[in-house]
């Protein structure tokens, strides 16, 4: 028989739970498991854990959803607590240091709801600002994120908008120019914008949002623009009323007033921003915010004169909305900067395409001096009643130039409208496309006219002719690149004043020859499914969009513009003038062109997501132009060429040249001239631009601008001695050339001719340009263009047909006078053209947009529903809608002067002796065209020499402002900023060589606003959820009022990569942001200022987020170190603990990531963590984390124990329930039945369980009984609410929404309740091995505890040393299981000093069942699930756990007698230790031990 040994070893059970090993290699001072533990609360010691009270009740109708954590001694608030009720009623409410709950927020009765929902937890932050005001900060991943002002709460009904964090918008502003102020201000000369955003009461501010047309500057007073010209003749023409440009930053006494109106009366004031462009240099300077006056419904003003305070603004905050998002999925505060993580936002395509197809854009006229097609009321839309009439010279003033400014005649312009969303974004732009080609109205095809029916305009002209009138298109095979084309390209097709033909609107036709719109199969979503994007679609009464009944698709078919119609193309009265008398003195009146936007569709859902809308067109860069130039044509080498000079001023309307007194017969008979070679014109964009006119193809005669019946007058003046011209030399003479357009002209001319060659003429040069056939002589005339028409014979010859001198009125005053007579002739205006097969190629891929100033707040008349909105409609688009401006074309009078040095010859007429010139002058009978012409009256005399000196004045339309051309040096003198008698006009010997200067701060378009065109291709148009992005806020400002929490930069966020998954968590940890993705962590450092390099960036945010870029912790394949657990994550001194449940660990960050699931609970964690699992057949993501919904991680941290606690919620089928009909619903976030959600009575729990794990000894301590749905942590201690009472159809202890302290064990003994979490009473258990010697086997005797028990139910809190520290106990190993065995004192048990002993255990499993197993289940079970617990009798039922190494009791026998139940024998013993807690009192065990001797058998 072997010797008996005693072998003896105390253990100290302080280093945690270890499940990995055997139980024969278990490391000393560990343990196997432990329930309700901890090791914090004595040193060296294992205790059961103090328990929970009752720190308040909550609403018992509401669950809670989410808290912030305040803790704010001024406002006695601990907590902020969001909740929902099964009804839908959200509220938010504060628990107080008094342990007193109040509502906050209730929306019970408001219209407008909070939506909060159990599917969508809630996530916060909170600041305290400089006054001591709490905000907090939320988001839930449902609705947009929020924040709310603890001091200043809105009050119910509630209006939402107030509450986003994201300021959100419920009319656009609309900025009008009110006047422009001579004096009281100091502005420079240039152009001024303004911008106005909406600034809250908080000092929140939205994206700058409507920025106004430009307002142009120059040092004229305003009342110049304003006066009438009254000198008809002589030297002060229009001198009255000069009215000039400058050159930039020049000072000026003026001053701007902006109204702006239709304004969101939620905001308390504008915020206003001016863009100013000064010597083509622009900036941007915010004003001090302005109060809305809501006395007069938000109607304000805002002045700018130059010399208030100010601050720079950066251009890119206009140029650029704020960022706006309308989910986050979390939120994080680092560094006083907020972060928001995952994200979602408005897509910037609506799905407006196919509804902008259905719009309609008219051709409209704005007319301030007499009735026109289309009356003036709708012009108020732009400049409302200001008590300033329009009269004739309103275009004039810089006050209409900024207002009244409209589109080309003869171009092409593409139109787009964006729409304006709540939040102050912006859509992309939608193409809104021309009309179809249509018959033409009249048309000359092949030597018949044709009407209604025949040609249409976008089939191919070849080789027509027109015998008895219009065109001849031969002229087309002279221009090599053109070849055969369509009939829109050369030819008017507007339809006059009938507009109902072809439904043409007022346009012309335009189709881009080599684009089309995407055809059926390729017009799809980026999912590659049917978008029908380029159908045509409207909307009921009911805001529902349907197509057009019997529309034609756009699919396939060539992309459509809108083509301006010309001045040839107009007969009604108004268009390009009307006729006035001369003797009244009235200019004429040229309407600036505009546009209406009718039949706008507005769906239900653009009324839910937006406010307004908005017209943009696109920019005309010299590479766009159709209808390059506009100006009269004149004969070449009119410098120093011969003329007959008899006729007057004549020669100023005839542009044919005199070649060397060369004559040959006219088609009277007589003498007529040779065709000139060449012609010159100065068309004001051309010449002022400096641009190429390589690009211009052919020129087409649009009108004659002529004087009959005293519309229009030529003066020639005379010397003032008096003398008669035929006897003066080398004199100067003046002449005026201001006329009226002549609406189709006279006859059939022959309109178009193409350009043989072209070039730039230097002021005073004489050159020889490449293609031209003779020299151009230009050496004393003004820079200009010339150019080569094939068949200029045809030019001439239709004015020898047409133009002629037809009378010659004598001066009003004196028949006699000599000086100011009045001739009436002929002057021909022509459009300069480029050929272009496409304008604007890739309607889709455009970016360079010109805002309109047009902007169009929705009308709502049906009660939220869409409509077709016609502003101010009556049924008919006829009169229908606001007049839409903003163009790019200037309409004015536009002077230059001309110098001829002329042979002098007299003619006679037939029959008499009289000098012609003096028969003219001295009031003798006019001579007719052939009388002239007449070989035997012409002679010439005395070979005399004049010089003829000539200032045009014209009507013109251009890019540029014909007012505001300025002087700066001698070369650029001009009329009317100098007199026309002036000598740096008059002196022939020091002509001007320029045409003039001109401020390019005059052209500045409203294109501040960025703006993209609509896309298909382009997914980031249509993408909305951007689950890897980062955005933070501005710096919080800890000394102003300003919230800049709520300030987002618009490239302030950062892309991770996508390969990691989705952004589940950002969280803040030691000042450093923690991105967490689902398959890897981030880590990096928030930049605590900026490092920018120009002031663009510290606006703009340079989207580096971060000091360094963000990097894995660990870089592997698959990614490690991941989270699907946003609220499984939490951050103390120790580091960021957080659980990665899908590879089935738990990390904790600290100086190094480390896995500390492998300290002891690998195995476990690796098969328990994840969750969900049982659910996925029915739908439920693979990701789903919500642990209100009872399935999820939720983790915190116990300040007072210093260790992390992590809870798991999970669900299982309830196989009792039908699942036959239940589906997961991806819009709740939870599971439906037949539409209606489904009750936690269709489950049961499964396999829940609460850890703790102690970061300083590196060991998991204990699971624990209580398994909440939401943790708080607090600067003590830690709470939890452990969720609504639910009928899971198991045994559970749910009482309701309360929220429970878990007490501090080392402080406030009075308040403990030890083992009593939820007024539930949970045992204390420990289960640890004995393995010392574990290469022998050894048979156990006894086991020692060295143990405390303190009273705490009588309040002595002394130790009592009699009272056994434990309830019962069972001991094991791999083959023996005793039964539970309650502790007797003297019977198995007893005290000696501080040491308890027990023996009396046996083996009592029976053998038959080991050798024969009922089940697959082994004796020893790692998990029983709920309903199927052990036999708790014994030890009570606050022992049952989901997770419970149980041991299987249909191995034991309860029948076994004493001889046949042996002794444990074995190389180690388990020993599960029982503490029921039933008297919540404090126990702790420092050591055990065993007795045991060594077996020989």
């Amino acid at each position: 028989m072997a010797e008996e040994k005693k072998g003896k070893r105390q253990q100290k059970l302080i280093q945690g739970i270890n499940r990995d090993l055997n139980p024969i290699d278990q490391i000393p001072g560990t343990y196997r498991y432990a329930l309700n533990a901890t090791t914090g609360r004595d040193i060296g010691a294992i205790s059961n854990e103090a328990g929970t009270i009752n720190y308040v009740d909550l609403p018992s109708a509401l669950e809670v959803i989410g808290s912030v954590v305040v803790y704010d001694l001024a406002s006695q608030t601990k907590f902020v607590i969001f909740s929902v009720s099964d009804t839908g009623v959200s509220e938010i409410g504060k628990i107080g240091l008094d342990h007193m709950y109040t509502t906050l927020v209730n929306d019970v009765a408001s219209i407008e709801k909070f939506n909060f929902s159990s599917g969508f937890p809630i996530e916060g932050e909170y600041k305290i600002n400089s006054t001591g005001e709490v905000s907090i900060y939320w988001t839930d991943d449902k609705n947009v994120p929020r924040y709310m002002n603890l001091s200043n709460i809105p009050t119910s009904p509630y209006n939402l908008d107030l509450f986003n964090l994201f300021p959100q918008i419920k009319s656009y502003p609309i900025v009008l120019l009110d006047n422009i102020m001579s004096n009281g201000g100091a502005l420079k000369l240039g152009t001024y914008q303004l911008a106005v955003a909406y600034m809250t009461e908080d000092g929140a501010v939205t994206s700058y949002l409507e920025i106004g047309n430009p307002i142009y500057i120059n040092d004229e007073n305003e009342s110049a623009a304003m006066e009438p010209t009254n000198s008809w003749g002589g030297a002060n023409l229009l001198s009255d009323g000069v009215y000039n440009g400058g050159a930039g930053g020049i000072g000026t006494s003026k001053a701007i007033r902006w109204s702006v109106r239709e304004l969101d009366l939620d905001y308390k004031f504008i915020q206003p921003c001016i863009i100013r462009v000064v010597d083509n240099i622009q900036d941007a300077i915010t004003l001090d915010k302005v109060q809305i006056n809501t006395a007069v419904g938000g109607l304000t003003y805002v002045y700018f004169t130059g010399l208030e305070q100010s601050a720079s603004e950066i251009i890119g905050a206009v140029q650029v909305p704020k960022e706006a998002y309308t989910k986050a999925k979390s939120v994080a505060q680092v560094d006083d900067v907020l972060y928001w993580g995952n994200l979602e936002k408005n897509r910037t395509d609506i799905g407006y395409q196919k509804y902008a197809n259905h719009i309609k854009i008219h051709k409209a006229q704005v007319n301030p001096d007499h009735n026109a097609d289309t009356g003036t009321t709708s012009i108020w839309h732009l400049i409302y009643d200001t008590g300033i009439p329009m009269d004739r010279f309103a275009l004039k003033s810089n006050r209409y130039a900024s207002t009244l400014k409209g589109y080309k005649r003869g171009e092409v312009y593409a139109f787009y409208i964006t729409w304006v969303m709540k939040d102050g974004t912006e859509s992309v732009a939608y193409h809104i496309p021309g009309r179809r080609a249509t018959p033409t109205w009249r048309w000359y095809v092949d030597g018949i006219w044709t009407a209604n029916g025949g040609m249409y305009e976008n089939e191919l002209v070849t080789t027509q002719t027109q015998s008895t009138g219009g065109d001849d298109h031969s002229w087309m095979s002279q221009i090599p690149h053109l070849g055969s084309q369509s009939l829109f390209y050369f030819t008017d097709t507007y339809a006059g004043t009938n507009y109902t033909i072809g439904n043409r609107r007022g346009f012309g036709y335009w189709e881009n020859q080599t684009e089309t719109y995407p055809d059926l199969a390729n017009d799809v979503d980026i999912d590659g499914n049917y978008a029908g994007n380029f159908e045509e679609w409207k909307v009921d009464t009911f805001g529902n969009g349907n197509q057009v009944p019997g529309s034609i698709d756009l699919h396939g078919e060539k992309v459509r513009h809108h083509h301006f119609p010309t001045n040839a193309a107009f007969a009604e009265s108004g268009f390009m003038g009307n006729s006035v008398d001369f003797n009244t003195q009235q200019l004429q009146t040229v309407n600036p062109l505009g546009i209406r936007i009718n039949d706008v569709p507005i769906p239900a859902e653009v009324i839910e997501l937006c406010v307004a809308y908005k017209i943009y067109y696109l920019e005309k860069t010299t590479n766009e132009k159709v209808c390059v130039d506009y100006a009269p044509i004149q004969g070449g080498r009119e410098n120093g060429g011969k003329h007959f000079d008899n006729f007057g001023s004549a020669w100023l309307a005839f542009p044919h040249q005199w070649l060397d007194d060369q004559y040959i017969a006219g088609p009277t008979g007589g003498l007529s001239e040779v065709p000139t070679p060449f012609f010159t014109a100065l068309p004001l964009d051309s010449m002022l631009s400096g641009d190429t006119i390589d690009s211009i193809d052919w020129v087409q005669f649009e009108d004659t601008e002529y004087a009959i019946n005293g519309d229009g007058f030529s003066i020639w003046q005379q010397s003032s001695d008096g003398v008669t011209f035929g006897n003066r030399q080398n004199e100067t003479h003046l002449s005026y050339d201001f006329c009226k357009h002549n609406l189709w002209g006279v006859g059939n001319m022959k309109r178009t001719f193409a350009l043989r060659a072209k070039t730039r003429v230097p002021g005073g040069s004489i050159m020889q340009p490449s293609g031209f056939t003779n020299p151009v002589d230009n050496e004393n005339g003004t820079e200009c263009i010339a150019f080569e028409m094939y068949d200029s014979w045809g030019f001439d010859n239709w004015y020898h047909n047409n133009g002629s001198v037809q009378d010659i009125y004598r001066d009003s005053a004196s028949s006699t006078n000599e000086i100011n007579k009045v001739a009436v002739y002929y002057h021909s205006h022509a459009n300069f053209h480029s050929f272009k097969l496409n304008v604007h190629l890739g309607f889709n891929n455009q970016t360079q947009f010109v805002y309109t100033g047009y902007a169009q707040n929705i009308i709502d008349p049906g009660g939220g529903l869409g409509y077709m909105h016609n502003p101010n409609s009556t049924g008919d688009w006829f009169g229908e809608g606001d007049i839409c401006m903003g163009g790019d074309t200037y309409i004015g009078y536009y002077s230059y002067d001309r110098y001829r040095k002329s042979t002098r010859y007299t003619t006679y007429p037939a029959g008499g002796s009289t000098q012609y010139h003096q028969h003219i002058l001295g009031g003798g009978a006019p001579m007719s065209h052939d009388e002239m012409f007449s070989p035997s009256s012409v002679m010439l005399i005395n070979n005399s020499k004049i010089w003829d000196y000539a200032v045009y004045v014209f009507m013109t339309e251009s890019r540029h402002n014909p007012y505001m051309r300025h002087t700066d040096s001698d070369d650029t003198a001009y009329y009317p900023s100098y007199p026309a008698s002036h000598s740096l006009l008059m002196d022939h010997e020091a002509p001007t060589k320029k045409l003039a200067t001109y401020n390019l701060d005059f052209n500045k378009l409203n294109m501040t606003r960025i703006v993209q065109a609509f896309d298909k291709d382009e997914p980031l148009q249509s993408f909305t959820d951007f689950p890897t992005r980062i955005i933070r806020s501005i710096k919080y400002n800890q000394s102003g009022l300003r919230d800049n929490f709520r300030v987002y930069l618009p490239e302030d966020y950062r892309d991770l990569p996508r390969h990691r998954g989705e952004l589940w968590k950002v969280k803040s940890w030691n000042n450093v942001v923690v991105p967490h993705m689902e398959r890897a962590m981030y880590l990096t450092k928030g930049k605590e200022t900026l490092q920018v390099s120009d002031a663009s960036e510290a606006f703009l945010g340079t989207g580096d987020l971060f000091e360094k870029d963000p990097a894995e912790i660990l870089l592997t394949d698959r990614g490690y170190g991941g989270s699907g657990s946003q609220w499984g994550a939490v951050s103390s001194e120790f580091g960021y603990f957080f659980a990665d449940k899908d590879a089935g660990k738990i990390f904790l960050m600290g100086e190094k990531l480390e896995e500390i699931s492998s300290h002891g609970l690998k195995h476990f964690f690796a098969e328990h963590l994840q969750t969900g699992k049982e659910l996925t057949q029915y739908g439920l993501p693979y990701n789903y984390d919500n642990p209100i919904k009872r399935i999820g991680i939720i983790a915190t941290y116990d300040p007072s124990l210093k260790r992390f606690i992590l809870t798991k919620k999970d669900l299982k089928p309830n196989p009792n329930s039908d699942w036959s009909t239940v589906s997961y619903d991806p819009e709740t976030r939870w599971f439906s039945d037949s539409g209606a959600q489904v009750t936690l009575e269709h489950f049961l729990r499964h396999k829940e369980w609460t850890a703790s794990y102690d970061p300083q000894s590196k060991a998991w301590v204990s699971f624990h009984s209580y398994k909440p749905v939401h943790y708080l942590a607090g600067l003590k201690r830690f709470y939890s609410v452990e969720g609504r009472s639910y009928n899971f159809g198991v045994p559970q202890h749910e009482l309701g929404n309360n929220l429970w302290e878990h007490q501090s064990p080392v402080e406030n003994l009075i308040y403990q309740t030890p083992g009593r979490f939820y007024n539930t009473n949970y045992g204390f258990m420990v289960d640890y091995i004995d393995n010392e010697g574990p290469e022998l086997t050894k048979t156990y005797k006894s086991i020692t505890w060295v143990a405390t028990h303190i009273d705490v139910i009588s309040g002595s809190y002394m130790d009592l040393p009699f009272n056994p520290p434990v309830s019962s106990f069972q001991v094991y190993n791999s083959r023996q299981l005793s039964a539970v065995i309650p502790y007797a004192e003297g019977v198995n048990g007893r005290k000696t000093e501080r040491s308890w002993y027990f023996n009396g255990f046996r083996d009592d499993v029976d053998y038959s069942v080991l050798n024969n197993p009922p089940s697959n289940e082994p004796m020893v079970n790692n998990y029983v699930d709920p309903g199927s617990w052990p036999d708790t009798s014994s030890i009570g039922a606050g022992f049952a756990e989901d997770w419970l190494p149980g041991f299987n009791t249909d191995y034991l026998s309860a029948t076994k007698q004493w001889h046949e139940r042996g002794k444990f024998t074995d190389k180690w013993l388990g020993i599960r230790y029982y503490y029921s807690n039933i008297q919540n009192n404090f126990v702790s065990l420092y050591s055990v031990d065993a007795y045991k001797k060594i077996s020989y058998r």
